[in-house]
């Protein structure tokens, strides 16, 4: 679906020109539908260059916090299951170890109440909806996601 007065990006755009800068929008990242988080925008076409070349490289670093339907049997470990298409789906994804790509989250359980976990996740690769399928592969389907920006540590 296309959003052509109502996304971030219209939003940046009357920013510009009601403070009469004369920049271009430059995104450097997207979030998915119905998760919260930290968009960013750069100011040049250098840095936009630059952000992008870290997030190819993965030396960009990713963090989401997720609240999940259920405790995982570990308070913090690393999946590592291929992901792919769910047959007959175009948007759908499963863990599916013979036809799925290299898929790695890292997670660690910040809090537990009433059978609900809050969860910090780390993606080493970036595979669409990974950490969606990876919860659920841990018998701890997500209930909402956050991203959280961060460089170099879990946070406490």
């Amino acid at each position: 679906m296309s959003h052509f007065e109502d996304s971030l990006s219209n939003g940046v755009k009357y920013y510009f020109e009601k403070n009469n800068i004369k920049r271009k929008i430059r995104p450097v990242n997207r979030l998915d539908k119905d998760t919260s988080g930290i968009v960013i925008f750069a100011k040049s076409e250098y840095i936009q260059e630059m952000l992008v070349k870290q997030m190819k490289n993965n030396t960009f670093e990713k963090y989401y916090i997720g609240i999940l339907d259920g405790i995982p049997d570990k308070k913090q470990g690393t999946i590592n299951a291929p992901i792919a298409r769910k047959d007959g789906s175009i948007i759908e994804r499963e863990v599916n170890f013979e036809n799925g790509d290299t898929a790695i989250t890292h997670y660690k359980v910040l809090e537990e109440k009433n059978n609900l976990s809050k969860v910090e996740f780390k993606l080493e690769t970036g595979r669409t909806h990974q950490i969606r399928v990876h919860s659920k592969y841990m018998s701890c389907p997500i209930l909402r996601r956050f991203s959280i920006w961060k460089k170099n540590r879990f946070f406490k």
